[in-house]
């Protein structure tokens, strides 16, 4: 009996000490992710909507939900007062919530993953790519739904604009909810991006803990900064709701690119499985790139048959064969509908063609980038030696590591460079913005290449710093080893009062991880007349994650650069 007594005196009073006062149950971590109230206790959610006291105070938010248990407020704000029902120990039901009920019905599912889309140059507000959360239901993963976080962009505009108003905060952000199929279709289908999709260690109540709190989200403006309050931040709140001691946020840096995040998960031990969804047209190419060239030629000529299923049964190629025949019209025609809104007269009769999607043993491993770089070495010109520094703040250029063997890109912003030469510094060049994609060709696949270029060198008009804006837009053909490409552009010399009008032309080739690349680029139409010839080739070579040998020679001015690339 003493015994008894002794235990139970031991549980009397560790319930004592374990309960709380809803004064300290303000201040607790979960509390606060609840109300995304981050480490300056500070929310970082405007809308006053999203509280039901109107202000961002934990305290006061809390004691107003207390005081205000209607059945109305339970079902506005499920989230919150099924945590406080498990913390102070009293009895709230839902049963009456439909529309409530309706959701978690819809969205529930067993775990979940974070996804990330590689980067988009179509959108400014994806050139970095995009993360988003997927609640994976284990039976059909293509009704899974998704919980993400976008900036309300307008439909047209400047992309200057939208990077300007982006940085600085002047677009209001949402979370969405969408169903699993329409991102394959938009990301994979329509804009061409790799999906990695990277499922988390967490347990099924945790997952009820997004659920629920996604629920009391819906229809609340949240800022949207590009650099700072985006995508991956906002869904980095979603998974500390889920278990706040993670603390992923203060991981960050003070800027955050979406890519960036994938390793803050892995670094925590969060990430138990991992899968990678190619572009639907990068798949398609590396299907066709399996056939020999008498197969496709064949292919080339039955894409265009009117009876695809007759004529394909009499064409005298293996059953294999066929079956990629079918795969790459099936793939061609989803394309053409979903992408360009095109439909062929017998889109019906292909989707009948039967076969089975062929396992690809070749694709590029996706490694988060280091973003920063700075590049110092030696200039060798006539004989004459000088040297050079450089540093860009983001992201990638096209010479480096690839994530797709169908498109070489370059993403670069106030990129600035520096040389010394016979004890004179000089600014070499300040790039505010440059863009390039190269996107390859292929049989029923072709896309256009351009490039964009806005800031200021001394590489092209003459010796003379000299600020430029240069776009344009041309073709780039070959396989995932070599390729050529060509494109006419103009450049604008506002200093010199002169366009040009140029041709560049360009091979590259990759050679395990080196990367060797010629361009050729010469003026067409000058209205000044002074324009020159540059002949570049370069050879670029990872030593490791963070280190890099790059060489180059401009056969036209003679001038040879041996540099590394430190990435950070």
């Amino acid at each position: 009996m003493i015994r008894l007594l002794f235990f139970i005196s031991i549980f009397w009073n560790a319930s004592i000490l374990s309960a709380q006062t809803p004064e300290e149950l303000a201040e607790s971590a979960e509390w606060k992710s609840l109300l995304h109230i981050n480490d300056n206790n500070q929310t970082e959610i405007s809308d006053p909507n999203f509280f039901i006291s109107k202000q961002s105070d934990s305290k006061i938010e809390l004691l107003s939900l207390l005081e205000n248990k209607t059945c109305e407020n339970i079902c506005k704000y499920p989230a919150r007062y099924r945590y406080l029902a498990k913390k102070l120990d009293f009895n709230v039901s839902f049963e009456h919530c439909d529309e409530l009920q309706s959701y978690l019905k819809e969205v529930r599912g067993e775990s979940a993953s974070l996804v990330f889309a590689s980067s988009f140059l179509g959108s400014p507000a994806s050139y970095f790519g995009h993360t988003f959360v997927s609640i994976d239901k284990s039976h059909n993963v293509y009704f899974s739904k998704t919980l993400g976080y976008a900036a309300e962009l307008p439909n047209t505009g400047n992309p200057l604009d939208i990077v300007v108003k982006g940085v600085s905060g002047q677009y209001n952000g949402r979370y969405v909810l969408s169903p699993y199929y329409q991102m394959l279709e938009m990301y994979n289908v329509v804009e061409q991006r790799t999906l990695y999709e990277y499922k988390l260690d967490l347990t099924a109540e945790e997952v009820e803990n997004i659920i629920w709190h996604s629920y009391e989200l819906q229809n609340i403006n949240v800022p949207y900064k590009f650099f700072t309050e985006n995508c991956a931040y906002e869904v980095f709140w979603l998974i500390e709701v889920a278990r706040p001691s993670l603390n992923l946020r203060q991981k960050l840096k003070s800027y955050v690119i979406p890519y960036e995040t994938i390793q803050v998960l892995k670094d925590a031990n969060m990430v138990k499985e991992y899968k990678k969804r190619l572009p639907l047209v990068e798949h398609l190419y590396q299907v066709y790139d399996t056939l020999n060239i008498e197969e496709k030629e064949l292919f080339s000529l039955w894409k265009e048959s009117d009876q695809k299923e007759k004529d394909l049964e009499a064409l005298n190629i293996s059953e294999s064969t066929k079956m990629k025949f079918a795969e790459l019209i099936n793939g061609y025609y989803d394309i053409l509908f979903k992408k360009f809104h095109i439909s062929k007269a017998d889109y019906y009769d292909v989707r009948k063609l039967s076969f089975n999607k062929t396992i690809l043993k070749k694709e590029i491993d996706f490694e988060p980038r280091k973003p920063h770089k700075i590049s110092f070495g030696t200039i060798i010109e006539n004989d004459e030696h000088g040297e050079f520094l450089n540093f860009r703040p983001v992201l990638m250029d096209r010479f480096e590591e690839r994530d797709s063997l169908l498109s070489e890109s370059t993403l670069e912003f106030l990129n600035v460079g520096i040389t010394r030469r016979k004890h004179t510094v000089q600014l070499n060049n300040f790039d505010i913005i440059k863009v390039e994609s190269l996107n390859k060709k292929f049989d029923f696949y072709e896309p256009s290449s351009w490039r964009v270029y806005l800031g200021g060198n001394r590489t092209f008009y003459d010796e003379s710093f000299s600020p430029v804006l240069e776009f344009g837009t041309g073709l780039t053909q070959g396989n995932d080893t070599i390729s050529t490409y060509g494109l006419l552009q103009m450049a604008i010399y506002p200093a010199q009062v002169s366009i040009d009008m140029q041709a560049l032309l360009g091979m590259s080739m990759w050679i395990y991880k080196g990367h060797l690349t010629f361009d050729y680029k010469k003026s067409l139409i000058d209205t000044n007349g002074a324009a020159k010839v540059e002949k570049l080739l370069t050879f670029y070579y990872p030593l490791d994650k963070e280190v890099s040998l790059r060489l180059s020679n401009d056969y036209a001015i003679n001038e040879s650069k041996i540099y590394l690339d430190i990435k950070f």
